[in-house]
């Protein structure tokens, strides 16, 4: 919230008695009676219409109400009535920056500094826009040239250490935190970030211990309850998590964070209309909380209420931490209604291969509506693509910050198609991925010469394991009740979990075949010719569980039920996709036993 402390002048200088109704707004703000405040320094204003100081506190408080282009007028009238004025420039700034307008705010900040160089806030504020932005460098340097004016800051150390973090430099960014705490120990948000960037690097004992060192400092800390209940989350300690997000809502019942967090772990436990009761209570309380708005939409989507769900998904792209963005082209984005018969669509990616070949199993619905339809699309998925949607021109994607292309009326990311060709989620789908068919006979003869049929597929992780994930997935010991029935087992798992097929022989006595001439990260037109050769596909839900579900081979999806992707919008598509679901708390060996049943009476026939 602006402070409104740094705008008025000194009881000393309050002489005239535009100072007088000044201090007296002023303490009006202070002791939080608004409008009174604002009637002072309306009252200033009707005398004087260019009184700086008068349309700078009004500023604040339009900005404090969340009114933000009624604040941006009153600074820009401020800094013309004051133009020497640091603070009306440095909010100005704060307001723009609230607005988005990055690069409007950073002059102001720049102006801030070149009036008064010491003024902290501006330059806290400057390497706050420079991360933004993504100017990682320039902001490492601005906090630098901040810290040798203000050698004994924290907060400019902090500032430091975080954007070390976004540079990836995890190592610095601790050192610089440990030394901020060395120096003042009772600094508690110094707790919170470290603890908060542990935790988000599986550190999760050493988050734990540090969330607890920072409440020992201050217990009423409602971030640091928060963060130790996300590290209880992670850790499967659910009740404990629950007592600790609860304790946070009573510190601070209006922390938009806490009740969006609280929804996230009632979706853990198969609670979803409590989940859905505490996500909207916190856009209610923030309503540009992007990530509440995006854990409301797969929250929605598992109770089947895709239409809200849908609108909230659209959130996504506001994330902070949306590794992809929207695309900023000149022609518009398609509202799903406009008529495209004669017209040119353009549709690019999101998120990985996995989902993209997900969602293209809508593709022949939309390349139909359009006079011309343009997939864009990661190269590796190109060869398979061209062959599976010939009516579509096929093209390898480009940056996200080129802009350069206009060779089409509409673009729309594929993260949305499902929104407008299929908004019931239907998952039936025939087979939409055509393999190569000369390769499909190259793998049948190569799994012939490995054992007798039925041939299965096997992956029991993705490719990226972390803490978030790693419910999703099984271990090989998991597999015992399934990999003992007479089929040969061949390898579909990729990435470093793959070093894990020498275990299924040391525990099972089990050999699970590996074609190393088989690239199942890279090549994913030969991974599709594969697919399409086994009898059968078991996996977690993988990029590769999505290409044998779209060749139609037939394949059984092991998920987390309460997971935060498991549902109809991220699920596999194709003819014979069977899902086998654990709960929270629960183990994997209902699932596999089931399997083991169901296997067998594919292996009678």
């Amino acid at each position: 919230m602006p402070e409104a402390t740094s705008a008025a002048p000194p009881p000393s200088a309050a002489t005239s008695s535009e100072d007088r109704k000044l201090l007296e707004g002023l303490t009006h703000q202070q002791e939080n009676r608004p409008e009174l405040a604002e009637a002072a320094y309306q009252e200033i204003l009707a005398a004087n219409p260019n009184h700086g100081h008068a349309l700078f506190m009004l500023g604040l408080l339009a900005h404090s109400g969340g009114r933000l282009d009624e604040a941006l007028d009153y600074m820009a009238r401020a800094v013309v009535a004051a133009p020497a004025f640091a603070n009306a420039h440095l909010h100005r700034g704060e307001v723009l920056q609230s607005m988005g307008q990055l690069e409007n705010a950073l002059g102001c900040f720049d102006q801030a500094l070149d009036l008064k160089p010491e003024l902290l806030d501006a330059s806290l504020r400057k390497s706050q826009v420079l991360q933004q932005l993504g100017r990682l460098d320039a902001a490492l340097s601005s906090d630098q040239k901040a810290l040798s004016l203000h050698p004994a800051s924290p907060r400019i150390r902090l500032n430091i250490a975080l954007t070390l973090r976004q540079m990836g430099r995890i190592r610095d960014a601790l050192f610089q935190l440990d030394v901020t705490l060395a120096e003042n120990p009772d600094f508690t948000e110094a707790y919170f970030q470290k603890g908060s960037l542990l935790y988000a690097t599986g550190r999760l004992t050493e988050a734990l211990a540090t969330f607890d060192e920072g409440i020992a400092v201050d217990c009423n800390d409602a971030r640091l309850y928060n963060g130790k209940a996300s590290v209880l989350v992670l850790s499967e300690r659910l009740d404990e998590a629950l007592a600790c997000y609860l304790q946070a809502l009573d510190l601070a019942p209006d922390e938009a964070q806490t009740h969006s967090n609280l929804g996230g772990l009632y979706q853990r436990l198969g609670q979803g209309k409590q989940a859905v009761s505490y996500l909207r209570r916190a856009i209610a309380l923030r309503p540009d909380h992007a990530e509440a708005h995006q854990n409301l939409a797969f929250a929605l989507f598992n109770l089947n209420q895709n239409e809200d769900a849908f609108n909230e998904f659209d959130w996504r792209w506001r994330k902070d931490d949306q590794n992809q963005k929207m695309r900023a082209y000149e022609k518009p984005l398609w509202d799903g209604k406009t008529e495209l018969t004669n017209q040119k669509l353009l549709l690019w990616p999101e998120q990985g291969p996995q989902d993209v070949t997900i969602w293209a199993s809508s593709l022949p619905q939309i390349i139909a509506r359009t006079k011309h339809c343009i997939v864009q699309t990661y190269p590796k998925l190109l060869p398979l693509y061209e062959r599976s949607f010939p009516d579509a021109e096929i093209r390898a994607d480009v940056p996200v910050y080129d802009k350069s292309q206009n060779d089409f009326d509409y673009h729309l990311p594929m993260g949305s198609l499902f929104k407008y060709t299929r908004p019931d989620l239907n998952p039936d789908q025939p087979a939409y991925l055509l393999p190569d068919p000369g390769r499909v006979a190259y793998w049948q003869q190569r799994l012939a010469a490995t054992g007798p049929a039925p041939y299965v597929g096997i992956s029991w992780k993705g490719a990226v394991i972390n803490d978030n994930r790693s419910p999703n997935y099984t271990e090989v010991a998991d597999w015992a009740p399934l990999i003992h029935k007479p089929a040969t087992f061949v390898n579909l798992q990729c990435g470093e979990s793959a070093s894990e097929l020498g275990a299924f022989e040391e525990l099972h006595g089990v050999r699970v075949h590996d074609f190393e001439d088989l690239d199942l990260f890279d090549n994913l037109d030969d991974v599709a010719a594969f697919a399409a050769a086994l009898d059968l596909a078991i996996s977690v839900s993988t990029c590769v569980s999505a290409l044998t579900a779209g060749v139609g081979t037939e394949t059984w999806i092991l998920a987390w039920k309460q997971s935060p992707w498991n549902n109809l919008l991220l699920q596999s598509r194709g003819p014979a996709v069977t899902h086998f679901e654990r709960s929270t708390g629960e183990d994997w060996q209902a699932c596999f036993d089931a399997m083991a049943v169901r296997l067998q009476a594919l292996i009678d026939g």
